[in-house]
């Protein structure tokens, strides 16, 4: 145990002068960058009987419809699937839209909105929505819902995330002109043809993941985001909480592993609560709490969202919420950088929960996060918070005086105040400032620190909150795909090998490929080296710091455990801990300098040149190109990931 430990000691102090030989190895092996993936390419959209008979072969999936309207200046994006018999069209409209949908759905039928469970029995029914039967075309028999913001002059007493819904049914078995079918619909839905089909439409901003048209989309942002992702120091992360309850480690164990590899299919996503609702897939045995309703998801308009942390993760939920107890550890996705720069993007530096609003309060106040930093904070009295400790200070709230800032205009702060239906999404220029300030908390706070304690007063751009910085919030809209946008899962101890066994039973029953958003399955499960919440959070680091310095990686894996050995580590020989320690305290010392350095923009660049071969193989799936071209493109990913392999599998000794 001693050589073990003076050896860690030795490296800690030595790191550098142990790694600097590795240097030109990495660079010698460095090769020119991929081609970049067109993201402005322009591809006609074509809704014609072919686009339907792709729904009916994939029975359940859905696929996005663009249109736009030049009055909004705003795209809307709908989705069509099919079930047996019916084809089904769904859009969240923003309010912009309504003021341009047809008098006849506006005048037709009222009923009180309906939500569904398993089982065909009411979820809840609140507000009101618009109900019309119709045939916009010969032989073309619909039912079209919808859900208004506004009625009868007044507001729509229909949870947020349920306005502006619409939905049509498009009854099955009957002969209708497919190719204008969704022309037709949408003529009769909106005036004046207002809202039209898109003729042309950048799919590789929507699809550059993927190798088909299917699923759940949100765009990234307009601005290259490779040009800011040194920006973006740390990778965003998800764990599976959905078997917190369960206290058995081997069932929950197992529960977890199945769950998570389930979601590496391409035709299962995360979804929000929200879609969770619409799709009908709420057990029967769940009922809606309107005696405590504003203290909901539902009640507060956060059920839309799915919650990723941005960093190492939230540091609760194994268990029960807040609960330090001999939970087994649940797996936790790690995801590709860019997702900070999806469109449909909410940041808030703490657990909502822990925000000081109730119900529509608390939409807002996360709202207006989004637009202005920092803000002019207002007194707040916490009152009698724990152990009788109570004080008052100034804690940022819902409505606040904001000052003045740069490309954020006052009418977009105005309008948030006003409109709590729409949720707002943070502005690139406000994210970079967002991304610095995080960026600090986090390293400050530690990316080995384990601790769940809740902080009264943590400072952020001079607002005092009560939270906690590592449990922050980076939320998207409605669905996520771990098999298509994820980088690699956390696992505790003992279990990569059962993870592997899990996917090669999924890729046969199911079809899947060997790389799993362009990372070989073999490779995408990550073991932590002891079973623990720091065993996990340093699994992350050892991933943390593989992308950003090939040198210290090196140095990390030669504490990897040989084939038989045991000791008290698992995977990992003593000393790993003081190593990754001594890691950690490194990037507290030098900050962003840490990932500026000529080191990290090396192994950054491996990382996009890889991704980017493997985009450009998914584009030549998804635009159908000839097999010999498929190959190519495959080949030369192949041979990119097995040198970068190569790179992050090196000893230093």
């Amino acid at each position: 145990m001693n050589k073990f430990m003076n050896r860690a000691s030795f490296i800690k102090n030595n790191i550098f002068i142990l790694s600097a030989c590795l240097l030109m190895f990495f660079t010698i092996l460095s090769g020119a960058p991929a081609a970049a993936l067109d993201y402005e390419q322009e591809f006609t959209q074509k809704i014609d009987p072919a686009f339907f008979s792709s729904l009916i072969a994939r029975k359940g999936e859905p696929r996005a419809i663009f249109a736009e309207c030049q009055d909004c200046a705003a795209d809307l994006i709908m989705y069509a699937v099919y079930k047996s018999p019916n084809f089904y069209l769904t859009a969240k409209l923003p309010a912009a839209f309504e003021k341009f949908i047809s008098p006849e759905v506006l005048n037709s039928n009222k009923i009180v909105f309906e939500t569904y469970k398993k089982g065909g029995s009411v979820f809840y029914g609140r507000g009101t929505a618009f109900n019309l039967k119709a045939e916009p075309l010969k032989g073309l028999s619909c039912e079209i819902t919808y859900v208004p913001y506004y009625i009868n002059g007044g507001v729509n007493s229909a949870f947020i995330c349920d306005k502006g819904y619409l939905k049509i049914t498009m009854a099955g078995g009957q002969k209708f002109d497919k190719s204008k079918a969704a022309a037709g619909l949408f003529n009769f839905i909106f005036s004046d043809r207002k809202v039209r089909l898109k003729k042309k439409v950048k799919y590789n901003q929507y699809y550059y993941e993927r190798g088909d048209y299917f699923g759940y989309i949100n765009r990234g942002m307009p601005h290259s985001p490779d040009l800011y992702l040194n920006k973006v120091l740390f990778y965003p992360t998800h764990k599976i909480t959905y078997n917190r309850k369960i206290s058995g480690h081997p069932e929950k164990h197992k529960l977890d592993m199945r769950q998570a590899v389930s979601f590496l299919r391409p035709d299962y996503p995360l979804i929000s609560q929200d879609m969770r609702v619409k799709k009908s897939l709420v057990e029967d045995h769940i009922k809606v709490k309107f005696e405590s309703i504003e203290h909901s998801d539902l009640g507060s308009g956060q059920n839309t969202y799915i919650y990723l942390s941005y960093g190492p993760g939230i540091n609760y939920f194994d268990g029960p919420y807040l609960e330090t107890n001999d939970q087994f550890h649940a797996p936790r996705f790690i995801f590709n950088k860019d997702m900070i720069f999806l469109e449909s993007a909410q940041f808030y530096p703490k657990n909502s929960w822990e925000s000081f609003g109730a119900g529509v309060k608390r939409y807002e106040e996360i709202n207006l996060f989004q637009l202005r930093l920092p803000v002019t904070p207002i007194s707040v009295n916490f009152g009698v918070l724990e152990q009788n400790h109570s004080f008052k200070d100034n804690i940022f709230y819902g409505k606040n005086t904001f000052d003045n800032r740069q490309n954020t205009s006052d009418a977009a702060v105005l309008a948030a105040k006003q409109s709590y239906d729409e949720p707002v999404f943070m502005p690139f220029d406000i994210r970079l400032d967002y991304l610095d300030e995080i960026n600090d908390k986090i390293i400050n706070y530690g990316l080995l620190t384990d601790t769940s304690e809740l902080i009264l007063k943590f400072d952020f751009f001079t607002q005092k909150h009560r939270g906690n910085v590592i449990n922050n919030e980076f939320r998207t809209l409605n669905a996520v795909y771990p098999a298509f946008s994820s980088a690699a899962l956390i696992v505790a101890p003992g279990t990569k090998d059962e993870y592997i066994k899990t996917f090669e039973e999924y890729m046969k029953k199911y079809g899947l490929i060997e790389y799993i958003a362009g990372v070989h399955y073999r490779d995408y499960f990550i073991e932590a080296h002891e079973r623990s919440e720091r065993g996990m959070r340093t699994a992350y680091l050892k991933y943390l710091i593989a992308g950003a310095d090939l040198r210290l990686n090196a140095v990390a894996n030669s504490f990897a455990a040989a084939p038989g050995d045991t000791h008290e580590t698992g995977i990992m020989r003593p000393g790993y801990d003081i190593f990754m320690k001594a890691c950690e305290k490194i990037i507290k010392k030098n900050k962003s300098e840490f990932f500026e350095s000529d080191a990290a923009v090396f192994a950054s660049s491996w990382n996009i040149k890889v991704r980017e071969a493997f985009r450009d193989y998914l584009y030549t799936l998804r635009t159908a190109r000839p097999a010999a071209v498929q190959k190519k493109a495959l080949d030369k990913f192949i041979k990119l990931y097995a040198q970068y392999r190569l790179l992050l599998n090196q000893k230093l000794f």
